[in-house]
């Protein structure tokens, strides 16, 4: 990503402490983009989906959970990947 802007941050955990952590320390490191907290793989997936039918980016950065119910962080990357390149290669995912 270099210099380019982070317009969205999502942070995606099925674990609410962690979730009002994270956008804690998020908004106090100055960021004043978008952030999208998901509480399931699942859901995370279906709102990026959701963005890219809708014509819309994609976060530019994922915090990402590995232990969660259902779809779990691997299997998320493992769905994530089977986007076509052109709309994920400006995200980074951070597990």
């Amino acid at each position: 990503m270099g210099n380019r802007e982070i317009k969205s941050v999502m942070v995606v955990d099925d674990n609410d402490t962690d979730l009002l952590i994270a956008r804690i320390v998020i908004e106090k490191s100055g960021y004043s983009g978008q952030i999208v907290i998901k509480n399931s793989g699942k859901s995370a997936l279906d709102a990026i989906e959701s963005a890219i039918s809708g014509g819309e980016s994609i976060p530019n950065i994922i915090f990402l959970d590995i232990n969660m119910p259902v779809i779990n962080g691997y299997l998320f990357l493992q769905e994530f990947e089977k986007i076509a390149e052109e709309k994920r290669q400006n995200t980074k995912i951070v597990m």
